[in-house]
């Protein structure tokens, strides 16, 4: 096993890295048990979302513009348009994969806090 957790809260997220020397089509079986601790709660309902995520070896640098500016000033419940640009191109991805790029926010008027979030990039767009 790679991995042996319980679940103690509604949501999980668990990681793991092959062991080394692994074959790129090595297969993994993700196993699951579900249980409740409410003993009048016999069969409970759930339910299971599973999110395969890959980080490449040698990730692709991008920088966030609006316009030519290198700041970016982004107000709540407004939408905006950014410009992503890729330092290199990304390896091709296989039938219903998208690309998963990583960003921090940072709050110009309290250094050192930032806000990492993730960005779902679709191919050709």
């Amino acid at each position: 096993a790679l991995l042996s957790e319980g679940m103690s809260y509604r949501k999980g997220s668990y990681e793991f890295e092959p062991p080394k020397g692994a074959k790129a089509d090595a297969k993994y079986t993700l196993k699951v048990s579900g249980a409740t601790a409410d003993p009048e709660n016999g069969a409970p309902a759930w339910t299971l979302h599973v999110k395969e995520i890959h980080a490449y070896a040698q990730p692709v640098p991008l920088t966030v513009k609006e316009g030519k500016e290198d700041r970016i000033v982004l107000y709540p419940e407004h939408s905006q348009d950014l410009a992503l640009t890729l330092k290199g191109v990304p390896p091709a991805l296989p039938e219903g994969a998208a690309w998963l790029a990583e960003a921090a926010l940072s709050d110009a008027e309290t250094p050192g806090l930032t806000l990492p979030i993730e960005i779902q990039l679709a191919p050709g767009k």
